[in-house]
């Protein structure tokens, strides 16, 4: 296993408030990065593309289209806001959300968006036309969605240790597991096998499952908490990428190995990341209103 303190490849500053959702384009060229507003940075350039303006509040939460075309932001405003990436021009708001948005993200076919607020509440739309499709009500606080890789599913996490596996066709729930005594429950599906891997902020473990059964195949140790949210698998779908509070960290879960661990720098406490899906870069927010590039490849 390699640890080695990594130097980052540049500290992207364009932000007034802390940098909160973070997303890379299909083509891993491009990325997005939420705070008082979303703005589209070129990954080559390392540079400011473009800035979408029109939330009311910070946005917590960034995501492209499968095409790349289009992009959303969900705001502590309580919108979601639909952007034409090309132009930079709002098409849409959506607004029914009762508390301010955690999450918004497309479906697979980028037919459809789904979105969760701090109220417990899951809403799924229309992309075409911006109407409210089908709406699930949680008792608890939730703090993640994930599609599941056919699209067939939405996994929810939310902020007890539990994961909600959810039929989008008949609109029934599968199976609810406790998977953690406590904290966010964080989940990303892998690209190729039936896999999805979790994480919470309140332990040190990564849980491996089996989809769609929910049975867990593997734990990971980790060194540290903070795990919220930092976690995704490479492309082939054999490795994921984790970050603590400190590190970002990549694993064969094949062999449940820990190959590699990038130290941050007790200056570069990671509050969030992304990876690109080329498997070359990792994004992460700090606290100082930056957002720090990170070359995996090293």
């Amino acid at each position: 296993m390699t640890k080695k303190k990594m130097v980052p490849v540049v500290y992207l500053k364009g932000h007034n408030e802390p940098v909160e959702g973070l997303a890379f384009s299909s083509d891993s060229r491009y990325a997005l990065s939420g705070g008082q507003d979303m703005i589209l940075w070129g990954i080559q350039a390392k540079e400011v593309l473009k800035i979408f303006q029109g939330h009311k509040a910070n946005i917590w939460s960034c995501a492209f289209s499968p095409d790349d075309q289009f992009a959303l932001s969900g705001s502590v405003d309580e919108t979601i806001k639909l952007w034409d990436i090309s132009t930079g021009k709002e098409i849409r708001t959506l607004k029914g959300h009762r508390s301010w948005v955690k999450k918004a993200i497309f479906s697979n076919d980028g037919k459809q968006i789904a979105s969760i607020s701090w109220n417990g509440t899951m809403t799924i739309w229309s992309t075409n036309t911006g109407e409210q499709v089908h709406v699930s009500k949680f008792k608890n606080k939730i703090c993640d969605i994930a599609y599941s890789n056919g699209g067939q599913c939405i996994a929810v996490g939310n902020c007890e240790g539990e994961l909600t596996l959810l039929d989008l066709i008949s609109k029934e729930i599968i199976w609810v597991n406790k998977f953690y005594d406590g904290g966010g429950v964080h989940v990303s599906f892998s690209p190729r096998i039936n896999r999805a891997v979790l994480t919470s902020g309140a332990s040190e473990i990564v849980i491996l499952i089996e989809f769609p059964s929910g049975k867990i195949l593997e734990k990971f140790k980790l060194d540290d908490y903070g795990a919220d949210g930092g976690i995704g698998f490479n492309s082939d779908g054999n490795k994921i990428y984790v970050t603590t509070n400190f590190t970002i960290q990549t694993w064969d879960i094949v062999n449940a190995k820990l190959l590699k661990s990038i130290t941050t720098g007790e200056g570069d406490l990671i509050e969030n990341a992304a990876f690109s899906p080329d498997d070359h870069w990792a994004l992460t927010g700090n606290a100082y209103k930056e957002l720090i590039l990170w070359d995996l490849t090293i």
